[in-house]
């Protein structure tokens, strides 16, 4: 077994305004090399958090992938890492509009 963490690409947008707590990603995987995730799948990204004030950089809360499968059996896996194809530009990214988006699910 690897100890690469498998990736997931998805394809979608943000609806919502940030910083709203219904503010949800909605797109498709169109790549994944994650056993329990397969590309085609309808799927939206969530973003959990307690609602607090907190003080630690990694307590601020967590993106939640969710993927609904066979016989509306659903799939949750926490995100390490959620972001944007276009991050890696200096240019103005709009969220509201289709892009690639790269997910990395935490270990088990």
């Amino acid at each position: 077994m690897s100890d690469r963490t498998p990736s997931i690409t998805l394809r979608g947008a943000w609806k919502g305004r940030p910083g709203e707590p219904e503010r949800t990603f909605h797109g498709t995987v169109t790549d994944s090399a994650h056993p329990q995730v397969a590309a085609g799948h309808a799927c939206r990204v969530t973003f959990e958090h307690s609602g607090q004030r907190v003080t630690g950089a990694g307590d601020h809360g967590t993106y939640v992938l969710h993927l609904t499968g066979r016989q509306d059996e659903t799939v949750r896996l926490v995100l390490t890492r959620f972001t944007s194809q276009a991050s890696a530009s200096t240019h103005l990214h709009d969220e509201a509009l289709d892009d690639d988006w790269y997910a990395v699910p935490a270990r088990p």
